[in-house]
């Protein structure tokens, strides 16, 4: 088999043919992303969405959660606490010092959601909307997950277009390891930018600067940094939405991701019991800095796999720009 530039030479990768590809997803789909992101990366994603994301590569899928953790919570008696716990948002405000001096973008500020799983939990629309309404911000990142099921479309799209509606600036996304390619098209049309292995220039009242995103790097193995940031120009601000954590250093300024959940189900303190990372305990939740980078990483609005949370409160997250 000829060789593919990154990432689609990885192990494990499924690439199926052009024609394949074409009969596997809608032709509107098609047309609208393959001069977007490429050939490649539209096969490599629908291929692993006809075939089924393998799961079961890490510890967290393998075990029985789904199955048993439910029933131990009836029976000691914290199911209904936990899924209180689960609706219990919290706003955190976070200062990002990524700024020079007297920059004009000093002051701005970034509404980040993840993690959302609404069709798992379509309890949290009304609860996000009721928590945002107040808020005020500039713009807002969407840092994937908005699915809970591998391959579910329209119940996605039609609780993403619900809480867009509830947002009040530009809104920009990027994919999770949860999502499929499909619900790009509809949600870009409510008004939503996906960036998938892109960029944009950000326009703001305060000055301009760069926002990157790239696509699942969990299941889906299609990230690809360098094409993100393929003629890009860096000399200025730098954000990254990336949906998990992978190594790259110093690769923007901020770099704001999800997918852990921060634990969910944690000790006393916010220590996970069990994480779907491998990331060193320090960049499982919140604030996090890697040399010269800052980094965030959301504890999430949804629940995964069970809709509980202990010790560990669901958050949605204010980023302030501010000067170093």
């Amino acid at each position: 088999m000829a060789e593919f530039p990154r990432p689609f030479n990885q192990p494990g990768l499924y690439v199926v043919s052009q024609n394949t590809v074409v009969s596997a997803i809608d032709r509107v789909v098609l047309g609208h992303l393959e001069q977007r992101i490429g050939l490649f990366q539209l096969r490599q994603r629908v291929a692993f969405e006809a075939q089924g994301v393998d799961e079961t590569r890490d510890l967290f899928h393998r075990l029985p959660v789904k199955q048993v953790l439910p029933r131990l919570l009836r029976l000691a008696g914290l199911a209904d606490r936990g899924l209180r716990n689960a609706l219990d948002l919290q706003v955190t405000r976070n200062r990002l010092a990524v700024l020079p001096p007297g920059s004009r973008l000093s002051g701005c500020t970034i509404l980040h959601l993840s993690d959302l799983h609404l069709e798992h939990f379509p309890e949290l629309i009304g609860a996000v909307t009721a928590a945002i309404a107040p808020l005020r911000y500039d713009m807002c990142l969407l840092t994937g997950d908005f699915a809970f099921r591998h391959n579910v479309v329209d119940a996605a799209v039609d609780g993403v277009r619900e809480l867009h509606e509830a947002i009040t600036a530009p809104t920009y996304a990027i994919l999770g390891n949860h999502d499929s390619i499909r619900i790009v098209p509809p949600l870009e049309r409510a008004g939503i930018r996906f960036l998938i292995n892109e960029h944009v220039r950000v326009e703001t009242s305060g000055g301009a600067f760069l926002l990157a995103g790239v696509d699942d790097c969990v299941h889906y193995r299609a990230s690809n940094l360098e094409r993100a940031l393929e003629g890009a120009d860096q000399d200025g601000l730098t954000v990254l939405m990336n949906h998990a954590h992978v190594e790259y250093r110093e690769a923007a300024d901020a770099y704001l991701t999800g997918h852990t959940h921060g634990g969910q189900i944690c000790l006393p303190g916010g220590i996970p019991i069990m994480s779907n990372a491998s990331a060193p305990r320090r960049l499982i939740s919140g604030a996090w800095r890697c040399v010269a980078m800052q980094g965030y990483t959301s504890r999430g609005v949804g629940a995964s796999m069970v809709r509980v949370r202990f010790n560990c409160r669901p958050e949605i997250v204010l980023h302030e720009l501010v000067a170093r």
